[in-house]
């Protein structure tokens, strides 16, 4: 099965680095609203929120993003919000990211267990 060829058409037309970034991009308002308030308990609130929301993006998809070569990197600059991602393992998938915005910084991973 490792061997049968598909059509690209039930790819979607964006890579998983990218796919993550967009996750993280439309929920960036939240991250700096959090780092802005005073309130301990709301800026974790605030943070987990946005964390919450961006897997509302991965109900919606319908189609498979494409998977990233090892070493591909994807980088968004934006006024605001700044994200950098690498394909640092490719068995299993892991890529690191770190992301910039306004009051906050923040770096991860995120991993594809089979």
């Amino acid at each position: 099965m490792t061997k049968v060829s598909l059509p690209v058409i039930i790819n979607e037309p964006l890579g998983t680095l990218q796919k993550t970034c967009e996750m993280l991009v439309i929920y960036q308002d939240l991250l700096t609203r959090a780092a802005k308030h005073q309130d301990p308990l709301m800026r974790l609130t605030l943070a987990c929120v946005s964390i919450v929301a961006g897997f509302n993006c991965v109900k919606v998809v319908r189609k498979k993003p494409f998977n990233p070569v090892l070493g591909e990197t994807f980088e968004y600059v934006s006024e605001e919000f700044r994200y950098i991602s690498e394909q640092v393992s490719h068995h299993p998938p892991i890529s690191a990211y770190h992301i910039e915005g306004e009051g906050y910084w923040g770096c991860g991973h995120s991993c594809i267990d089979p």
